[in-house]
């Protein structure tokens, strides 16, 4: 988000418990620790200046990790003809 953007959703923004799921009803195959959490969230490219992570994507962010929906693969009935790609590149100066 741009700066101003992400400093409204901020302020906006109501904090809640990451840990939004009970892990104990969790195949914990399917968790990831924090530590592996933490490894992948420092790894994402940073945004372009001018340009942050407000604090609902970092929790967006650490739940998409945590759950391992990185690893979800599309059905087999994905619709390519509607579907879009995105494409992400580093840029460095």
């Amino acid at each position: 988000m741009k700066n101003i953007d992400a400093t409204n959703d901020d302020s906006i923004y109501t904090p809640t418990s990451t840990h939004i799921y009970d892990s104990s009803s969790q195949n914990t195959e399917l968790i990831r620790s924090d530590e592996e959490i933490q490894w992948y969230v420092d790894n994402l490219p940073l945004p372009p200046h001018g340009y942050r992570f407000s604090q609902r994507q970092r929790a967006e962010q650490y739940l998409f990790f945590k759950f391992k929906r990185d690893l979800i693969t599309p059905s087999s009935h994905l619709d390519l003809y509607n579907a879009t790609i995105v494409f992400v590149c580093m840029y460095k100066r």
